[in-house]
């Protein structure tokens, strides 16, 4: 590829002797004779090689210099002077030019000017090249990329970047870090971490311009040049999802441990138990026959210990069948069911219940048929309806709202209720097994096992809850 030049000589001869030596040199020459219409010529299209002459009518080489180099840095700017006065040539060079060629000179000193010139001309265009590769590279990772300079200004990012924040250009370039850091600490510590050029791994929560957050797994690490140093670097993914997985994979094991556990003690107490009832029965008939008239308060008192013996009993199989059904794998054949029709059949089952102290209001949309186990997925609607119908206050009537519909292409269940709202340290325990708020009446396996039947059946299940304002489950489940 030629290199391109632009002359500007007032003279006519020297002019035409200029362009034909660099023509020789198969230079891509453009000749002018004023500093006006080089002007214009630059402004029209780029050079590689600008020569002028000092001296040139209304406005003079130097300051034709001084205007070019303000748009361009790169430009080679060779000044041609026959002024030998003290202090000319650090003006020449204090206007922006690259080098200077004296008055009068030969072809021989026009040609060594040039090679020094295209030396630097073809380490402009190497270095363009390189950056433009480097370009190609960064705006097509993955990763966000974000360079700041040595005040911590951002100075650079690419598409990854503002897909990743929303943030465009204009909203960061020049910004100090705090414009992206959601927690200002975070800022100070990666600060320090860029004056000690610490490139080691580390996660921090970056802002989304929609109000939200995101953490990122980050990178840092500073640019250098022959000059110096430039800045920092900082190359960052969003984690998040995979933070997800790995708590969901993390609970799913935990349920896995806790289900074989659920079914070696449910087979151990199971058969004891039985013969406890059994002898209980026995126990209660005799003590009935002793006392046919119910007269004998002591008989009468021990009865009602063997009564409340027998619930204590039936108490602990309702637990034992509650974690038969945590533990239970693949024992249930799964069926193609509508959800909407399983909420129906569940409300009818617990209508005693429900009519007394709630009123559901059910939202029916199209939904996807999900392959599951019909009466796994029957406990898990009847637990999450019998969570709403305990979060309403006694002697008090309050409402829950299901809602069956589609998501992203995945069944959706939801359960809303209006009570008080759940804390946040309750929150993070919930789905635990055998935890529980409500003392003696629950056995706080209800949300644990509807999670883990929900999870063997390749869904999640999560909670939106706000003081004051109530709660809602929501179930979704891949289409089959």
């Amino acid at each position: 590829m030629s290199l391109s030049c632009l002359v500007v000589e007032d003279d006519p001869t020297n002019l035409k002797w200029i362009q034909h030596l660099l023509m020789l040199r198969e230079f891509d020459v453009e000749a002018v004779m004023s500093a006006e219409d080089a002007l214009q010529l630059l402004a029209e299209r780029d050079f590689d090689l600008l020569i002028v002459d000092w001296i040139l009518p209304e406005m003079d080489g130097l300051t034709l210099t001084r205007l070019v180099r303000e748009t361009d840095s790169d430009i080679i700017i060779l000044v041609v002077t026959g002024r030998t006065e003290d202090g000319a040539l650090e003006q020449v060079i204090a206007s922006g030019a690259s080098d200077y060629l004296a008055k009068p000179f030969t072809a021989p000193a026009l040609y060594a000017r040039m090679a020094v010139s295209e030396a630097r001309m073809m380490e402009r265009r190497s270095r363009q090249k390189a950056e433009q590769q480097v370009d190609t590279i960064v705006e097509g990772m993955p990763d966000a990329v974000v360079f700041w300079d040595t005040e911590g200004k951002i100075r650079r990012v690419n598409d990854s970047f503002m897909r990743m924040t929303g943030l465009q250009k204009k909203d960061c370039i020049g910004k100090s870090k705090g414009v992206i850091y959601l927690n200002p600490k975070e800022w100070k510590e990666d600060r320090s971490r860029f004056k000690d050029q610490d490139s080691g791994l580390y996660e921090r929560t970056y802002r989304r311009t929609d109000g939200n957050s995101f953490l990122a797994e980050s990178s840092t690490g500073p640019v250098t040049s022959p000059r110096g140093h430039l800045g920092w670097v900082t190359i960052f993914r969003d984690i998040s999802r995979r933070v997800e997985m790995s708590e969901r994979l993390r609970m799913t094991d935990r349920l896995a441990q806790i289900g074989l556990l659920s079914s070696g003690v449910a087979h151990e107490i199971n058969n004891p138990l039985t013969f406890v009832l059994i002898n209980l029965n026995v126990l209660s008939q005799e003590l009935a026959d002793l006392d046919p008239a119910q007269k004998d308060p002591v008989l009468q008192d021990l009865l009602t210990v063997v009564a409340d013996a027998e619930e204590g009993c039936l108490r602990v199989s309702e637990i034992i069948k509650a974690l038969r059904t945590f533990a239970r794998g693949d024992d249930h054949r799964p069926e193609k069911v509508i959800i909407s029709e399983l909420v129906s059949n569940a409300l009818v089952v617990l209508n005693a219940s429900l009519r007394r102290r709630a009123q559901v209001v059910t939202h029916f949309e199209p939904s996807p048929t999900v392959l599951a186990p019909p009466g796994d997925l029957a406990q898990v609607i009847i637990n999450l309806i019998k969570n709403a119908e305990e979060t309403i206050p006694r002697d008090s009537k309050g409402t829950i709202n299901v809602h069956v519909g589609t998501l992203n292409g995945q069944a959706l269940l939801e359960v809303r209720d209006q009570g008080p709202g759940i804390p946040n340290n309750v929150k993070v325990r919930m789905f635990d097994a055998f935890y529980s708020t409500k003392g003696g009446r629950s056995t706080g396996l209800g949300l644990a096992t509807s999670q883990s039947i929900v999870t063997r059946l390749g869904g999640v299940i999560t909670c939106e809850s706000h003081m004051g304002l109530g709660s809602t489950f929501r179930v979704l489940l891949p289409p089959g």
